[in-house]
């Protein structure tokens, strides 16, 4: 799988648990919770997100740097999960809609890539082939018998 990939499945993570925690957040207010409901409220943002990575994959940029890619995945999944939520409900989103649904979005797609960055930072992962260094002995200079043996 490549990091295109894992970066998808992050993001599509990222906006089902935040189209649960809105589920839940709303459950009293005649929106009870129910998996067709949860649904619901998730597939807007999930065209966003497919459509944010087509929009990088005609431009050729990556999905996992915060920035272009990050700010690009989260933009246009905001944008066009609120445009659809809008023309689905006949209505422009609240003001403060727009806001929480913002900032939690923003915190959930931008919140994974900023944690991966200090991670690799901070050496608590390792980048690139995952199996590469496992094996590997350290490397030991040879000495001069060890040279003149190769001979």
């Amino acid at each position: 799988m490549t990091g295109r990939h894992r970066a998808l499945h992050a993001d599509l993570a990222a906006l089902l648990l935040f189209a649960l925690l809105a589920r839940l957040a709303h459950r009293g207010d005649g929106l009870e919770f129910s998996i067709g409901g949860w649904l619901g409220t998730a597939w807007p943002f999930l065209v966003g997100v497919l459509l944010a990575y087509g929009i990088l994959a005609v431009k050729r940029r990556e999905p996992l740097p915060i920035n272009p890619g990050g700010l690009t995945v989260w933009l246009v999944t905001l944008v066009t999960g609120l445009a659809i939520w809008g023309v689905r409900h006949s209505a422009i989103p609240h003001w403060s809609f727009m806001i929480v649904a913002g900032l939690m979005s923003g915190l959930l797609l931008l919140g994974w890539r900023t944690f991966g960055t200090v991670a690799r930072r901070m050496g608590w992962v390792r980048v690139g082939n995952r199996f590469n260094g496992a094996d590997r002995q350290p490397h030991r200079r040879r000495s001069r018998n060890d040279k003149r043996q190769l001979r």
